[in-house]
């Protein structure tokens, strides 16, 4: 079954929650996305008690937006607002195996009376589990993802802000623990991620992270390494080291495309309708997978001052994005793009 829309999911997936539900993210000119989509008749015959639900990531992006899903094919399993598992990537047997493990062992809708009447014994335990892990480190980041793979854009946010000023911290994923996720919101009332805690205090989530760094004061509120001046050294040459490998990628070929997959395999509807224009237009170009690699994904929108991918340069030169690319063909044809991106 189709959703359109994040009204629609809203109202069949977060409006049920006693029912378990899979939606698939998908797109259908990706190949991938066409094989998990395929599997999902199947995989209802065979766990009745879910309901299976496919969303096409081109035409609802509000809803892709809404669930943090930033790569196809995405599959994601919530019972009512609670996300229960997430499975990026066409792995079939992956998505199987969660299925019968959760299929096995169903989470239980959560109650009203659940949240504040028995059950202090298990509370206790989880709260002294939750200090712990607030104070496993002197900065610890409560996230979704890792700091290599951060899975929503508040935590890709936070990570580029923490390893902008040197940061030393540890990181949880709380996709990986649904007690912890729900038991920190209670514990901390901060009721979103990501959530920082320096020597066991909350310091907030990214609206407070990004005011104090605006501000210059999230530094002084974090323990001091030592050696300050040497970490600021550091990171200047960090920053000169990645500005440098960015010149030389926009520099690589005389046409360079940064998209999100390869022009085999495009990973989004923008970077598949810029590759199509390009071939038709009889462009020689080469390619960069953004998706492949965080630091020239985050750190080519500051080199450019253009937020969005895909990115085309030519000779070194960015010439835009796909609306660009597209208003240049529609006004001028081909003649006109080679013109642009200096072929001719």
């Amino acid at each position: 079954m189709d959703i359109v829309s994040l009204a629609e999911f809203n109202s069949k997936v977060v409006g049920n929650p006693s029912v378990l539900s899979v939606v698939l993210f998908y797109a259908d000119w990706h190949p991938p996305s066409i094989q998990m989509a395929q599997l999902l008749p199947a995989l209802a015959t065979d766990f009745k008690d879910m309901k299976f639900y496919k969303v096409d990531s081109d035409k609802a992006d509000e809803l892709r937006q809404h669930a943090e899903v930033e790569t196809i094919p995405a599959v994601v399993i919530q019972m009512g607002s609670r996300l229960i598992e997430s499975i990026h990537g066409a792995n079939p047997p992956a998505l199987v195996s969660k299925l019968q493990a959760i299929a096995a062992n169903p989470p239980q809708p959560e109650a009203a009376d659940d949240k504040t009447g028995s059950g202090q014994g298990e509370g206790g335990s989880l709260e002294e589990r939750l200090k712990g892990l607030i104070n496993a480190s002197p900065v610890m980041l409560f996230m979704k993802g890792s700091k290599m793979q951060p899975f929503c854009k508040f935590s890709r946010a936070t990570v580029e802000v923490l390893n902008g000023i040197g940061a030393d911290y540890a990181t949880f994923d709380i996709l990986m623990d649904e007690q912890v996720r729900q038991g920190l919101k209670e514990y901390s009332k901060w009721p979103t991620y990501p959530q920082l805690y320096v020597n066991g205090e909350l310091i907030g989530g990214w609206d407070i992270i990004k005011e104090m760094a605006e501000e210059g004061t999230l530094k002084d509120v974090l323990p001091s390494k030592g050696g300050d001046q040497k970490s600021d050294a550091a990171a200047a040459k960090g920053e000169s080291s990645l500005e440098d490998r960015l010149r030389h990628l926009t520099h690589q070929s005389d046409i360079m495309l940064f998209m999100k997959g390869t022009p085999d395999a495009p990973r989004c509807g923008f970077s598949n309708q810029i590759v199509q224009l390009l071939d038709m237009a009889h462009i020689k170009y080469d390619t960069f997978d953004i998706l492949s690699d965080e630091e020239v994904r985050q750190g080519l929108k500051e080199f450019s001052q253009w937020p969005t991918f895909p990115q085309l340069y030519a000779k070194g030169e960015l010439i835009g994005g796909l609306d660009i690319v597209r208003e240049i063909l529609e006004q001028g044809g081909e003649e006109a793009l080679k013109q642009e991106l200096k072929l001719n």
